[in-house]
């Protein structure tokens, strides 16, 4: 945020308007451990660009919630997050927290845990597969256990390399069901966004191309829309 000025926010903010583009969050990259003085700060600050840049429906705050074993930090993740809700509060933007496949809150229950000792409207959780595929953790009940607590989804596929997950872009593997996905959040109460993420494994390679990916992306995720509404869907 401290990178756009506030002529900057103006030309960005028109610039959304006239191609018709909803912004739909921010990604920051703040941790649970440890003192949380400047992430309350890099909260506010996101939140104020986002008000600038869309005043009327401003966007979510995502990030994950950083490194550990999650029984030895949970308690100070617990505590730290008040600060997270208060921060969220106070600029008027809901800040949601993204279990992570590489971090201490990586299981679905866990992060719903984590929500539910702070009990604030300003603190929801961004429900993203890619961090659950190829591990014991059911599809079904991943949604069933967040959708609830989700206010932002994710998608993008998760392949294994050399014997470790690398992030893809969505549909590349062909192991995730987005139509069941998109319309299971559906019938579970979800009425947010759905949102691809450009995984930085992907936009670091020195052949990736912008406008490719956002075109082979619509392309794999489209159809999971369309096919559902052809059947009926009311929405």
């Amino acid at each position: 945020p401290k990178n756009v000025t506030a002529k900057r926010r103006k030309e960005l903010r028109i610039l959304l308007g006239n191609l018709g583009l909803k912004l739909t969050s921010l990604m920051i990259n703040i941790k649970l451990n440890g003192d949380q003085k400047a992430n309350i700060e890099t909260i506010k600050e996101a939140g104020q660009l986002g008000h600038d840049l869309s005043p009327h429906n401003p966007p979510v705050i995502e990030t994950v919630g950083g490194g550990g074993k999650w029984a030895e930090v949970k308690n100070e993740f617990r505590d730290n997050l008040i600060h997270w809700a208060e921060a969220g509060k106070a600029s008027k933007t809901i800040v949601c927290l993204k279990p992570h496949r590489f971090g201490a809150v990586n299981r679905p229950h866990d992060a719903v845990w984590l929500t539910e000792q702070i009990k604030s409207p300003w603190l929801k959780l961004a429900y993203d597969y890619s961090h659950f595929i190829h591990r014991d953790i059911d599809f079904e009940d991943s949604l069933k256990t967040m959708i609830p607590h989700t206010q932002f989804i994710h998608v993008k596929d998760t392949i294994i390399k050399k014997s470790k997950p690398r992030f893809v872009l969505p549909g590349e593997s062909g192991l995730i069901d987005y139509q069941k996905l998109i319309w299971r959040a559906h019938e579970l109460g979800y009425r947010g966004d759905i949102n691809v993420e450009v995984s930085g494994q992907v936009w670091n390679q020195p052949s990736y191309d912008p406008i490719a990916a956002a075109l082979k992306s619509y392309r794999n995720i489209a159809p999971a829309f369309e096919q559902k509404s052809k059947k009926g869907s009311s929405n």
